[in-house]
């Protein structure tokens, strides 16, 4: 891969998810104006955030001119990365808050012949209906 190749530094870790979420606001928006407000926070706090962002990453991501923003090449693929480890950790989090609540996992069944009724596969397939994230052994 190329980055491994010409990078000699390794990836900063003074930056927040807060900031990455700011920058997708802005990139999604190319205004720092509604950016701030789709997030909720002021213009100013943005644009705090984005500085601190880039001044941790050590590039700018994003280009101010008097026509507004636009992202720099470093800013479109550090986007693209920042989508993806979003939905990453949107998703994790939602799998372990499941599990964590009982609606996922795994459920461990043991029985003998004689508790094989007529009912067991019935209440099986009730649990299956409400709960279809545990997995059943």
């Amino acid at each position: 891969m190329p980055s491994e190749i010409l990078t000699t530094r390794t990836m900063p870790t003074q930056w927040s998810l807060r900031q990455v979420r700011c920058f997708i606001a802005l990139a999604e928006t190319l205004h720092f104006g509604r950016a701030a407000e789709k997030i909720h926070i002021t213009q100013p706090a943005l644009s705090r955030q984005i500085k601190a962002l880039e001044n941790a990453l050590g590039f700018a991501v994003v280009q101010r001119n008097n026509q507004g923003v636009e992202l720099t090449a470093a800013g479109e693929v550090f986007l693209k990365g920042c989508k993806a480890a979003i939905s990453v950790l949107e998703n994790a989090f939602a799998d372990a808050e499941l599990l964590d609540q009982g609606f996922a996992g795994r459920l461990r069944i043991g029985y003998t012949e004689f508790a094989i009724s007529a009912d067991l596969p019935h209440i099986l397939s009730r649990f299956n209906s409400k709960f279809p994230r545990v997995i059943q052994d």
